[in-house]
């Protein structure tokens, strides 16, 4: 499993997750309160999203 802590990193966070899922089957994305589109990017990855 795979943890990316995030904060306002909508810009990179696709990149991040899909380069991660090569190695994780399943990867969760910890949103700490964003103001731009993190979450939106991390759904978009179908990864998991707490906040």
């Amino acid at each position: 499993m795979g943890v990316v802590p995030a904060y306002n990193e909508g810009s990179v966070l696709f990149d991040v997750i899909t380069r991660l899922r090569i190695d994780f089957d399943h990867v969760e994305c910890v949103d700490d309160g964003s103001r731009d589109d993190t979450g939106a990017q991390a759904h978009r990855t179908w990864c998991r999203g707490r906040s």
